[in-house]
This record gives structure tokens, C-alpha cells and sequence, in this order.
């Protein structure tokens, strides 16, 4: 038997999981126990979890779910007897991390190559000089940035202006968001052009944001009347998911 961690490369604690996994199946284990007082149907719960984990992009989501998976066999197992899940369990999470973590890698040699291609987020900024100086010292590029990044000022907000996104599938791509919030790891861009090439970059950007899980606010010319309101709203929002996700 190993002595790693199925999930990562730390060494096994009990389960076959490391300790901070192991933390998160008890979590699982509680709360699967909690809900099986209203009559879980352990088996197709399992079967669906399983199908649904194979349609998963991020690895801390899949490792969760299967997690979640060995919870389900262990307790159908202690409460019930039943030992068919838990002599498939392991071969099962197994399997499915050997498929999603080669998947991933295929992905991330698709994404590079895109990425790459796409995205010279500099060459594409150097077409208009940052010479606008805001009220915190910042020079932007355009007056709808000024008045962005003012609004930010004045509401005590820390921000960085011009962030490189590290993303987790890019090694060549030079992606810069507009601005960056630490306190909520949130991005924001503002799309203030209809060209073509600007609206083809436009998308692009969204999908990276979309495909990475990362967070960020899209701002256009008609919000900037109202970032009291708009602004203001999403990152609040973008506050709340984050005390909820630390909780």
C-alpha cells in the first residue's frame, strides 16, 4: 500500500488520504450522515456523483467530489452493512484521477498554444500611452480607467492597476487585467471598444476568466455613470462568496 496520498503527494494519514483530506471526508462523512436521516439512496448517489466528476475541468473540485465519493461508500458500509461501494471506492477515485489529471495536461498544452497566440496583452496596451494620472498616483490609459480607478480610491478600496493573471494553464501568454482587488481576489476589466479585433479579444478574455474559475467583475462605457450602484454591488457580492467559501 502507498504511503502517499491518492490526491497529492503528501503522505497518507489514514484512509489513504493525507491529513488535510482526510479532514475534508470527515466533513463529508457528517454531513452525508445528517442528510441520511431524511433516507439517502446510497448507490445511485454514488453512481451519479461518479458520472458527474468525470464532467469536471478543475482538480480541487474533482478531488472534493471524490472525496465525497469514499465518504459515501465508507458510510453505506458502516450503517448498512453493505460493502459492494466500499470494495470499488479507491479503484474507482483511481481511475478517475489518472483520466482527469491526463485530460488536464492535454488541456494545458491546447491552452498554452491558444493563450500564446491570442494574448500579447502589452504590445496590445502600448497602442494607447498611460499618461493619465489618477487621485492615488496611478497612470492609466483612458479617462474611463481614471474614473474607475478614483472610485476605487475614494472608497478605501486597495487595488492594483494592470496585473499580470497568472493563470494555471499558460506559460508563454502575457495577460493583464485591468485592475486587480487582493481583499476579494477579484479582477476587473472594462471594455470600452466596438472594433472587431476588440470585441474578438473581448471573448477570448472572458472565456480565460471563465475557463481558469477566476473572479472578476466586466464593466462597459454605460456603467460608468453608475459604478455607485454597479460597481459597488458586484464587489460586495464578491465579498459575501468569499466570507461564505471561509466559513
Amino acid at each position: 500500500m502507498s504511503d502517499q496520498c491518492i490526491f497529492c503527494t503528501k503522505t497518507v494519514y489514514k484512509n489513504s488520504m493525507c491529513e488535510g483530506h482526510y479532514q475534508t471526508y470527515i466533513e463529508h462523512k457528517q454531513k452525508l450522515f445528517d442528510e441520511d436521516k431524511k433516507s439517502i439512496d446510497f448507490k445511485p448517489h454514488y453512481h451519479n456523483l461518479k458520472h458527474k466528476i468525470y464532467n469536471m475541468i478543475t482538480y480541487p473540485h474533482i478531488v472534493d467530489l471524490c472525496i465525497k465519493l469514499i465518504a459515501i461508500a465508507d458510510l453505506y458500509y458502516e450503517k448498512y452493512d453493505k460493502s459492494e461501494l466500499k470494495l470499488v471506492v479507491i479503484n474507482d477515485v483511481n481511475k478517475i484521477i489518472r483520466y482527469k489529471v491526463k485530460q488536464i495536461k492535454e488541456n494545458r498544452a491546447i491552452m498554452d498554444s491558444r493563450y500564446s497566440k491570442l494574448f500579447n496583452d502589452i504590445d496590445f496596451r502600448n497602442k494607447w500611452k498611460k499618461d493619465i494620472k489618477t487621485e492615488d498616483g496611478h497612470y492609466v490609459r483612458s479617462r474611463a480607467e481614471q474614473l474607475i480607478d478614483n472610485f476605487l480610491y475614494h472608497n478605501n478600496i486597495v487595488h492594483a492597476y494592470e496585473k499580470l493573471i497568472i493563470l494555471p494553464f499558460q506559460n508563454e501568454a502575457t495577460i493583464l487585467c485591468d485592475f486587480y482587488i487582493p481583499e476579494i481576489d477579484t479582477y476587473i476589466e472594462y471594455y470600452g471598444k466596438y472594433d472587431e479585433e476588440y470585441i474578438a479579444r473581448k471573448y477570448a478574455k472572458e472565456q480565460i476568466y471563465k475557463e481558469n474559475n477566476l473572479n472578476h467583475i466586466a464593466l462597459g462605457r454605460k456603467d460608468l455613470d453608475n459604478l455607485d450602484d454597479i460597481l459597488m454591488r458586484e464587489i460586495l457580492i464578491h465579498r459575501i462568496q468569499k466570507k461564505k467559501g471561509q466559513q
